[in-house]
Formats: C-alpha cells, sequence, structure tokens
C-alpha cells in the first residue's frame, strides 16, 4: 500500500455491525460468501494440479461453499418466526 494508507474499518466492528442488523446479517453474509464462490469458481473449475493457482482456488472455493452452507442455515434460523 502507499505510504501514509491507514485501513479504517477495524474487522471486528464491522462483523459487530453486520451481524447487529437482524434479519439482514446473515443473509448479507451469506451473500458475500457466494459472490466469493462465484468469483472463484471458473478458475476452480479448470484445476489441474494442487500446486497452481486453480488449484488453490478450488481449496478456498470448497472452504468457502463451507461457510455459505453455514450461513444458509444461520440466515434460515434468524428468520423463522
Amino acid at each position: 500500500m502507499p505510504a501514509g494508507y491507514e485501513f479504517k474499518p477495524q474487522p471486528n466492528d464491522v462483523a459487530k455491525a453486520v451481524l447487529a442488523s437482524r434479519p439482514g446479517g446473515a443473509g448479507l453474509t451469506l451473500d458475500i460468501e457466494l459472490f466469493t464462490q462465484a468469483h472463484t469458481a471458473p478458475a476452480s473449475n479448470r484445476c489441474r494440479a494442487v500446486g497452481t493457482l486453480e488449484g488453490r482456488l478450488l481449496f478456498h472455493w470448497k472452504e468457502e461453499s463451507q461457510h455459505a452452507i453455514l450461513d444458509e442455515l444461520e440466515w434460515k434460523r434468524e428468520t423463522r418466526a
């Protein structure tokens, strides 16, 4: 980053704000996870070997899919009424 750059948002503060917005917090988190999966899917589909960038993206995609499943369950729990 250039000299003088300062990252102002604190990750824990952002997480608290998102999760506090009921019932939208889990839905927003799910959207982010799905966006990440959609972004990495084309490269991960071309995976040939674990040591390649595509291979690492595939493993990242698999990890994000686990997050998306949990976020969807949480979102369903939050919106149940």
